[in-house]
């Protein structure tokens, strides 16, 4: 397989855009905590950026049409470099909120826009779609993993606002590689469509829809672990340092198990997202009811085996099914509605924690998987899938 040298600028761009979120990763519901320790506060602090997405997210598409996709996102990354600055300065919690605020305004853009360049290239190599869509979240999980590692290490090290630093290092480079990425899209003026004649294009297909309630069951789980692993964690062993080792232990075998994933669907179909949602169910409950840190550690990387069909499973449906035409706008849409998921997810699990313990947060997290589970088992009894 021949990688060309944008492509490869990409994998640099999003590995180093991938680094400079996961760094904080292991401290940053900490660092609230010295803020506001109320857990709610902590969930919706970090959910702020979900709800740009929310508002925000359909125009990006857009305006990608409009302008193009490689100049929003180099914009919006540089924008990004200060952020890190303003939230390791915050005196109090409105502060860090506007630095959210901030981030949020960004994010909008190079996250799904970058997403839209990985469809640009993978578009018109129909052997490889899953594969190279492997690559891809694979040099997300080689940077996610690395920089949570050094997150908490440098937290514990240095002190804890250390790892905000490292983050705008690594969003500065992520912005250089960004400008070696080469897409030679045609702008257009953009032909605006209606939210809900795109949302019927998401739903219709059986297909899409079954993909779009599985990322976002995903993205549930995601936002909750934002705010609840780092705290737990914490609990169970006193120190940042394990939280980081977690993060970077899954990222180092989502690395693997992505490119696997990806040649799985290429060669089978979407029909083997049945046993990684089962892995995620069955793992996702055994690290509800895990007393220490050894049996969380392990659940957790066995819950990484079935997440990796999220990312790819999405992007390799993306480009079978969504009309070509119209697919960036789709995508920002989606983006929008996984936003309102990931809003959700962070501040239900802080303000569930205020009232009960991290195992129930755990187990109610648990029980979507299980939901989406039999609702797959139905779909696939049905012959829908």
């Amino acid at each position: 397989m021949k990688f060309e040298k944008p492509f490869i600028a990409l994998l640099f761009s999003t590995f180093f855009l991938t680094a400079a979120s996961s760094i904080i990763a292991p401290i940053e519901s900490r660092f609230i905590q010295t803020l506001n320790a109320d857990p709610a506060v902590i969930g919706f602090t970090l959910s702020i950026p979900s709800i740009v997405f929310i508002i925000i997210s359909p125009l990006i598409g857009r305006l990608s049409v409009k302008y193009g996709l490689r100049k929003l996102t180099l914009y919006s990354i540089w924008f990004s470099v200060v952020i890190p600055i303003v939230y390791a300065s915050s005196q109090n919690i409105l502060q860090y909120m506007g630095a959210k605020l901030g981030y949020g305004l960004t994010a909008v853009v190079f996250g799904p826009i970058m997403y839209s360049i990985l469809q640009y290239y993978i578009s018109d190599r129909k052997e490889s779609r899953g594969q190279l869509s492997g690559f891809y979240f694979s040099a997300q999980a080689i940077g996610g993993s690395l920089a949570s590692f050094m997150g908490g290490f440098i937290a514990d090290s240095f002190f804890l606002a250390a790892p905000y630093y490292a983050m705008a290092v690594f969003t500065l480079l992520s912005a250089l590689s960004m400008h070696f990425v080469d897409v030679k899209e045609k702008i257009e003026v953009p032909r605006y469509h209606k939210p809900f004649q795109l949302l019927r294009y998401l739903i219709k297909d059986k297909t899409v829809r079954f993909t779009f309630i599985f990322s976002s069951m995903a993205s549930m789980h995601w936002g909750m672990r934002a705010v609840i692993f780092p705290l737990f964690i914490f609990s169970m062993t006193g120190a940042n340092f394990y939280t980081g080792l977690l993060y970077s232990s899954m990222g180092l075998l989502a690395m693997f198990t992505l490119p696997m994933a990806g040649h799985l669907l290429d060669k089978k179909g979407i029909r083997v997202s049945i046993y990684a949602i089962a892995v995620l169910a069955i793992s996702s409950l055994l690290m509800a009811f895990s007393n220490n840190f050894l049996f969380f550690y392990l659940f957790s990387l066995l819950y990484v085996i079935g997440e990796a069909f999220n990312g790819t499973t999405l992007s390799y449906v993306d480009v079978s099914h969504l009309p070509e035409q119209i697919r960036k706008e789709l995508i920002s849409l989606r983006a929008s509605l996984f936003a309102l998921v990931s809003f959700i997810a962070p501040f239900l699990a802080g303000l569930v924690l205020k009232y009960s313990s991290y195992q129930v947060v755990l187990l109610l997290f648990s029980s979507f998987f299980w939901i989406l589970l039999f609702y797959t088992l139905f779909l696939f009894g049905r012959g829908e899938l």
